[in-house]
């Protein structure tokens, strides 16, 4: 029996962002700003690409239908805790998409290793895990794996996915 993944990227609603640099007449917080405004933020999957349709008609990028253990190592510790780099999953994000809730929810107790993360960093470990290995850059890499692009490398750190695992 096969381990499988399930993806969503969720954008972050800009509105706070934009007060913030409203009120202090800069264009984007600090890093770690920016951070602490993503965890106090409203993220949606409205109007966001999401790739193709699997097999059961739903939407879903379409290289995330692939089983790459090593992919899923890197991304959360799963099927593949021998990869050096593995992150341990994070669990759903308190301020999760109600699309993304609901869709976890319809998993139930099958969904399981729940985690986020950054789109920047969900591109770099999908174009390090890709066999055969393809030089890409993070724009083509958003767009291949997620269905997102954007004009300004800024505009990256609006994105994160949201993703879990079923047996």
């Amino acid at each position: 029996m096969g381990c499988d993944i399930h993806l969503i990227v969720e954008k972050c609603d800009t509105k706070l962002i934009d007060k913030f640099a409203e009120r202090f007449e800069c264009c984007l917080p600090s890093p770690e700003m920016l951070q602490e405004l993503h965890d106090m933020s409203i993220w949606t999957v409205d109007g966001i690409p999401t790739g193709h349709k699997n097999y059961k008609g739903e939407y879903s990028c379409p290289t995330c239908l692939n089983r790459n253990y090593d992919r899923f190592g890197e991304l959360a510790g799963v099927r593949n805790r021998d990869v050096p780099k593995a992150n341990s999953p994070l669990g759903i994000p308190k301020n999760a998409s109600s699309s993304t809730k609901r869709k976890i929810e319809e998993w139930g107790l099958d969904g399981h290793s729940h985690s986020s993360m950054a789109l920047q960093e969900a591109c770099e470990i999908f174009i390090n895990t890709e066999y055969p290995k393809q030089l890409q850059s993070l724009r083509q890499a958003a767009y291949k794996y997620f269905g997102v692009d954007y004009n300004h490398e800024s505009e990256l750190a609006l994105y994160r996915i949201v993703f879990w695992f079923d047996n």
